[in-house]
């Protein structure tokens, strides 16, 4: 059996929202008048995509998120620049509130916690504990994303084949948040580089400041984030924030870095760099 379940939204336990219109990330995308404003609770990539799209369609728009910053996962970088962009587009950013929280699968019926949020797979998709039964996409854990879906996907299919799949190789996940400016992200961020006790150097540059940026004038703001393992001079992860951020991480995974599913055991490959055009923020440490 294979488990893929998607990750459905549940209404929060906020005092005095049953008495107000809501929507969930579904609903809103099949809304056929606007109101005059909304808050949207959580800024990850949901809430950001859609709070923006909404802002742009005239509604008065507040994004909470419960943790530091937009989008949580990302670099600290990331979060501080689609902050400022929403600030400027009239978007109302408010931070370190916590408001929602993810709904069941409804998986009691497998012999798990129904109020398990995740089910735990090995590199084959597999669910630990569980004879005869892969989980794949949502349900899985390893992140909401569509392209990461269909991978899981196949090697599921083949492992339950008997094709020997190559394992499924998280290393340089990619994804992309649709907001403006884009955010591309691949690898590891800096503070998981840390934490892995890699030892190597952050180099950070303001897009505005670069050829690409004074090409697009208006609306070029962002930032590029390489997290680089010098002691091997191997590039772990990248953060793309600006117009087309998402090509321009297609260039570092053409340079440099794996697709999610590759079987290099190295988490990255060779990446030539012009550090003289990038400001260190310092060792990894």
């Amino acid at each position: 059996m294979i488990r893929a379940a998607n990750a459905l939204a549940e209404v929060g336990r906020v005092d005095g929202l049953a008495d107000t219109p809501y929507w969930t990330n579904h609903q809103i995308i099949e809304t056929k008048e606007l109101p005059d404003s909304m808050i949207v609770l959580g800024g990850g990539v949901i809430g950001a995509e859609l709070g923006q799209v909404m802002n742009r369609f005239g509604v008065k728009v507040t994004v909470v998120e419960a943790l530091d910053r937009l989008l949580p996962r990302t670099e600290p970088e990331t979060g501080q620049v689609l902050a400022d962009v929403f600030e400027a587009e009239g978007i109302g950013v408010r931070v370190g509130h916590s408001a929602t929280k993810l709904g069941e699968l409804g998986i009691g019926e497998l012999g798990f916690d129904p109020k398990s949020r995740l089910l735990t797979t090995d590199d084959h998709m597999r669910v630990i504990g569980q004879d005869g039964l892969w989980a794949v996409g949502d349900t899985a854990g390893d992140g909401l994303f569509t392209h990461l879906g269909v991978r899981q996907a196949t090697v599921a299919a083949q492992d339950i084949l008997g094709l020997d799949p190559e394992p499924l190789n998280l290393a340089a996940l990619a994804a992309v948040t649709f907001t403006d400016p884009e955010v591309g992200g691949v690898g590891l961020t800096e503070a998981e580089a840390i934490d892995q006790g890699l030892g190597g150097t952050a180099v950070v540059q303001k897009v505005p400041h670069t050829a690409r940026g004074w090409l697009h004038t208006t609306g070029n703001e962002g930032v590029i984030k390489l997290v680089v393992d010098t002691e091997r001079d191997v590039l772990v992860g990248a953060t793309s924030v600006g117009p087309h951020g998402g090509e321009v991480l297609g260039l570092l995974l053409a340079f440099g870095l794996p697709a999610a599913a590759c079987s290099s055991d190295d988490v990255g490959g060779q990446l030539s760099v012009r550090w003289a055009a990038l400001r260190p923020t310092g060792r990894l440490t």
